[in-house]
């Protein structure tokens, strides 16, 4: 799929590969304009990840869900890492 969300048909063929279980999306560029793409009926409640190093090539992730408020927003939440051991 070329672009970021290039169509609501693109969407549908994609969550219709996931069986309709897509829980959510990622961007490795913050560009409001892409993201604003996004905020849309289609993502309500779904998770949006934006992912970027930082100077030092560590992986800063920041986490939102996709909400609307009299229009559709990025509300920001907290992942939680579980440590389980490997057997």
């Amino acid at each position: 799929m070329k672009g970021f969300f290039p169509s609501l048909k693109k969407y549908h063929e994609m969550d219709k590969l996931f069986d309709g279980k897509l829980i959510g999306f990622y961007s490795y560029t913050i560009d409001e304009k892409k993201t604003k793409k996004i905020l849309a009926p289609f993502a309500f409640g779904k998770l949006f990840l934006e992912i970027s190093l930082n100077p030092h090539k560590k992986m800063i992730i920041k986490s939102f869900v996709i909400d609307h408020e009299k229009k559709f927003v990025l509300l920001p939440v907290k992942l939680s890492i579980s440590k389980q051991k490997r057997r």
